[in-house]
Order: structure tokens, then C-alpha cells, then sequence
């Protein structure tokens, strides 16, 4: 019972951003005051102003909230699953385009991927390729990344490619991008030699997280440009 009280003096700190809340706790509250109205009708005398009719008043009005959220909740969901079934269809359409890519496309995705997350990136020297494709710098931070496009599941070779690079290149870090996923031998010998594994679906999130930060700074553009009109 404390713990309620608790909750209630808590969310009615609030209250004034009740809207805004989660579906739960809307529900909550509302029942909770419900209660409390409900404790005070029955221990003041009915003749006591004008308190019954109040009442009735009351929760007639939350009982319609109430309907009114329980709606707006279930069509929030729905809008929520076609959303996702949208954001699915589209996924399923950007990697198709990724497996569609030659190497040099697919590098360069990959050199703008982590330009964005702030890394200086050089692209190695082809007659020197050593097992990477880009060499990335960031404070003392130096990684070597080999980006594969592959139509099949990464193997060991690929492992051993990689961790040769970073010898080459003296770097404190090894990655491994893919628009595949690593076969268990792979895996094995990745983690034993401390190989940072990146595939298909991580690359998939790698480009979600690239398109918010470009909508972020377009709409931060945009207005700054309206301020500046």
C-alpha cells in the first residue's frame, strides 16, 4: 500500500504532462484516484454539499477517459506493428541492394560508415592490401578493417587475413565487416585472436544509426537556416 501511495504522490508531481504518459501508467493513476474519490464519498455524509452528484459526475467522466485510452492505446499498437512491417520490408530491400554492390562499392560504404562515427579513414594501398581494406584512426585508437562482400558465410582464411593486416599496420585494433555472417570455426578463431566481428544484421543497424545521425543534422540545418532568414 506504501509503495502506491508512493507511485501516486510521485506521478501526480506530474500530472500536468499527463498526456504525454505511457498508456500504464495513465491507467494507473486513474484508477488509483478513482479509489481515493471513491474512499472520500463513502466517509462524508451524502448530504454534504453537493459531493454525490460530484461523484457520479467524476466517474462517469473517467470511465469515458478511460474507453477513450484504451483506444487510443490499441491504435497506437497497430500503427506501431505496420510501422515495423514496413521498416521489415525495407530492410529486407537494403541489404538485397548491399548484396547487389562490387567491392569497391562496398568498401566505400563502409569508408563513409565509420567517417560518420569520427574515425580518420585511409584506404590501403592495393599493392599492399595485407589482409584490410581501410586502416582507421581515432586518438590512439588504430584498427584495421577488412571489408568482405561475400555470397557465402565468412571461414577461418578470412580470420587469419585480417589479424596479418593488423601486424602489417602496427594496429591496437582488427574488424572484420561483412554482408554475411561467420561460421562457427570463424568465430572461434576471431575471439581467440581478439578479431571484431561485424555482420550482416550489425551492418544493417550500423546504417539505421548512419541515416538518424544524417536526418538529425539535415533537420539541425534546416534550422538553422530558418533562423537565419
Amino acid at each position: 500500500m506504501f509503495n502506491i501511495f508512493k507511485y501516486y504522490l510521485k506521478q501526480l508531481r506530474k500530472v500536468n504532462s499527463f498526456l504525454y504518459w505511457n498508456y500504464s501508467d495513465q491507467a494507473k493513476f486513474l484508477a488509483i484516484t478513482n479509489i481515493i474519490v471513491l474512499a472520500i464519498v463513502m466517509s462524508v455524509p451524502p448530504s454534504t454539499l453537493l459531493l454525490p452528484s460530484f461523484s457520479i459526475a467524476f466517474f462517469t467522466a473517467s470511465a469515458v477517459f478511460f474507453t477513450y485510452l484504451t483506444y487510443k492505446d490499441k491504435l497506437a499498437k497497430k500503427v506501431n506493428q505496420y510501422v515495423k512491417g514496413k521498416s521489415h520490408q525495407e530492410k529486407h530491400s537494403l541489404i538485397h541492394e548491399i548484396d547487389q554492390m562490387d567491392e569497391i562499392e562496398f568498401e566505400e560504404l563502409f569508408y563513409h560508415l565509420f567517417e560518420q562515427k569520427g574515425y580518420y579513414v585511409n584506404r590501403t594501398s592495393k599493392t599492399e592490401h595485407c589482409g584490410a581494406n581501410l586502416f582507421l584512426r581515432r586518438g590512439n585508437d588504430k584498427v584495421v578493417v577488412l571489408a568482405k562482400l561475400h555470397s557465402d558465410n565468412i571461414d577461418v582464411t578470412v580470420i587469419n587475413d585480417v589479424v596479418d593486416a593488423a601486424g602489417f599496420y602496427k594496429a591496437n585494433n582488427k574488424w572484420l565487416v561483412t554482408n554475411q555472417y561467420f561460421t562457427e570455426p570463424a568465430t572461434e578463431l576471431a575471439n581467440r585472436n581478439q578479431v571484431k566481428l561485424i555482420n550482416r544484421d550489425d551492418l544493417l543497424r550500423m546504417l539505421r544509426e548512419y541515416n538518424i545521425s544524417n536526418k538529425k543534422t539535415e533537420a539541425e540545418l534546416e534550422k538553422m537556416r530558418k533562423a537565419h532568414k
